[in-house]
């Protein structure tokens, strides 16, 4: 099930939430993600910000349309990266994200969207 996100309180829950879970096991993306939500905010379509629940809470996949195409955002535990992948979750795979990539990387892939 997907949860709307139309306010900065959810949004800040689902941040916040996603951060707690990364410091835990996931260091390796947890300095990328301020930049991710970042991107996100100022390139997604209105009304298309959602995220998936477990058991009534706010989970890790974000799901969000940029020019009227759908994404997903998901972490990926072989990886250990950060995916930004085509219609949802279980879509191809257009960028992988971790700490290695600068602000300039992140906003490149989000421009060419």
């Amino acid at each position: 099930m997907a949860r709307q996100i139309d306010s900065v309180d959810i949004l800040g829950e689902y941040v916040r939430g996603v951060m707690e879970r990364a410091s835990h096991h996931a260091g390796n993306v947890i300095d990328v993600i301020p930049q991710l939500v970042a991107e996100i905010i100022q390139q997604h379509d209105p009304e298309t910000l959602q995220c998936r629940t477990y058991r009534a809470k706010l989970a890790n996949i974000l799901r969000f349309a940029v020019n009227s195409r759908t994404y997903a955002l998901r972490y990926d535990h072989n990886s250990e990266q950060i995916e930004l992948r085509s219609g949802n979750e279980h879509g191809s795979v257009v960028a992988r994200f971790s700490n290695a990539d600068g602000r300039q990387q992140v906003q490149a892939v989000f421009r060419s969207l």
